[in-house]
């Protein structure tokens, strides 16, 4: 994770991306769709998650946030990613959705999303499809 110091908050919603596929994957949609509201974070990797949400608040900026969006990776276990997600939330003394593409909370609004789509990785896993 890069130096709290250094990152600097420009926007009211953010986006947290896990990794730098995903980061650049996230800053490519939102240009292409016009989407100039959401500044795109590298929250870096899973075991990442809960120290870059508990340091969010002393980034420069944080005061002006009102939503915040954890985009994640199912891996090979989306339970799993959900449970590991809304675990860090609540270490970081955040909201927590009750299940994926759903917000929460007042100030931040929060919420995260598992990708593929939870519904389909169950699928998938459950052997349906």
């Amino acid at each position: 994770m890069a130096p709290h110091n250094k990152i600097e908050i420009e926007k009211s919603k953010l986006l947290l991306a896990e990794g730098a596929d995903a980061f650049y994957f996230f800053i490519w949609a939102c240009g292409t769709f016009g989407v100039d509201d959401v500044q795109v974070m590298n929250f870096g990797g899973i075991t990442d998650l809960t120290a870059y949400l508990k340091a969010l608040p002393l980034f420069s900026g944080y005061e002006q946030v009102n939503t915040i969006v954890v985009a994640r990776d199912a891996e090979n276990n989306p339970i799993a990613a959900v449970n590991n997600v809304k675990k860090s939330l609540q270490q970081a003394k955040l909201p927590v959705p009750g299940k994926p593409f759903e917000f929460t909370g007042n100030v931040p609004r929060v919420a995260f999303m598992i990708f593929p789509g939870f519904e389909n990785s169950l699928g998938k896993i459950g052997g349906r499809r």
